[in-house]
């Protein structure tokens, strides 16, 4: 089924322009290498989840609109917080990965320090969107992004404070995803 979809993704890349094209060529590349080789190194395998799910805004702009600075910010967003995701549920997933030698954060550091890291990662992005929402924003995004986004991120922080679980991490992936279809509506409706 990857193969077919690899297959299909680069036929149809062909009607796009050479941008959108190579984007494509590249992304189907890594996605090959990622299980066999990258999943494996440690933190490299999050970057690169987290990378993609970026990827989809400026891929969509470039295959579109032929630029690269409108979308830049989600794309932004995007990839922090689903860097977060990724690292929590690296201690959602503690016990197989550890089985399967796959050398994640988790595994190599142990689940509190995983979940420290997560809390120090939430803590930066909620202070690096706290500093563009004050210089580039309205009102009404600051009210939006403080309701639906940092209120929830606050609340995961102290969340997983209390209870450092694989448990816990699992509900905190949950809101996460959440947390990301809200900031993506938010950008959408402002």
């Amino acid at each position: 089924l990857a193969l077919i979809l690899s297959m299909l993704s680069i036929g149809l890349s062909f009607f796009l322009n050479h941008k959108a094209m190579i984007i494509v060529f590249c992304s189907i590349s890594i996605l090959i290498a990622y299980t066999p080789i990258f999943k494996k190194i440690l933190f490299l395998g999050n970057i690169i989840i987290a990378f993609f799910l970026g990827l989809v805004f400026i891929f969509i702009e470039i295959a579109i609109l032929k630029t690269f600075s409108t979308l830049f910010i989600p794309a932004i967003i995007a990839f922090f917080i689903s860097l977060i995701r990724e690292i929590i549920k690296d201690v959602e997933d503690y016990n197989g990965d550890k089985l399967a030698n796959i050398q994640t954060f988790a595994v190599y550091f142990g689940v509190k320090k995983t979940i420290y890291l997560s809390v120090t990662l939430i803590s930066f992005f909620i202070t690096g969107f706290s500093y563009f929402l004050y210089y580039y924003s309205s009102l009404y995004l600051n009210l939006a992004v403080f309701l639906l986004v940092f209120f929830p991120l606050f609340y995961l922080i102290f969340f997983l404070i209390k209870s450092p679980t694989a448990n816990a991490c699992s509900k905190a992936s949950n809101l996460l995803k959440k947390i990301t279809i809200l900031g993506l509506l938010i950008i959408y409706i402002i």
